[in-house]
């Protein structure tokens, strides 16, 4: 059309474009980042299930069951 903008203006418009980009590779990285945290998650819960797995085991064969689930109780809930 012809009309050019004036020049702090321009100037105004390439930084809010540029600050633009940068919001959207932050919001990128961010997502990356919630899913990583979402993998380590799951991986800590699996572990903990097979650590709680191994306690029962442990503790039946030493015929002390009950102390062991009184144990995972407080350990999960009271904390």
């Amino acid at each position: 059309n012809g009309y050019s903008l004036p020049y702090e203006t321009e100037q105004n418009y390439n930084e809010l474009k540029k600050i633009n980009e940068n919001l959207q590779q932050c919001q990128k990285e961010n997502n990356e980042m919630k899913k990583i945290i979402a993998r380590l998650e799951k991986e800590i819960r699996e572990k903990e299930i097979k650590n709680i797995d191994l306690l029962l085991t442990a503790d039946i064969d030493q015929g002390g069951l009950t102390h062991s689930i009184l144990y995972l109780f407080n350990s999960f809930y009271v904390s």
